[in-house]
């Protein structure tokens, strides 16, 4: 099984992230970055009330945003619950 890198700063990766895609993240970004390889599968997970980032609409903008911070966060979350090399599971962020 992969192991993490003890030596990893989850804090600098998350700030990295903010200062690449700013507060509010969305469209492929967000897709990406939750770990959705289409679009297609991002829209049923979210449909299905899957997602467990809180995502929302912005007035005259297409598509689901959600905060920089808290997808991130997630991200991190299921890092450290050791979920490498394995299929995801849906555990929601306390």
């Amino acid at each position: 099984m992969i192991q993490p890198n003890p030596q990893f700063d989850e804090a600098s990766w998350i700030e990295a992230q903010v200062a690449r895609y700013g507060p509010v993240v969305g469209s492929e970004a967000l897709r990406s970055l939750l770990g959705f390889r289409s679009a297609s599968a991002f829209q049923k997970a979210r449909l299905q009330g899957q997602l467990e980032v809180a995502v929302f609409a912005l007035p005259g903008r297409q598509g689901v945003f959600a905060l920089t911070q808290e997808a991130c966060t997630w991200v991190m979350a299921q890092r450290r619950l050791g979920r490498f090399g394995a299929a995801p599971q849906r555990e929601a962020i306390k």
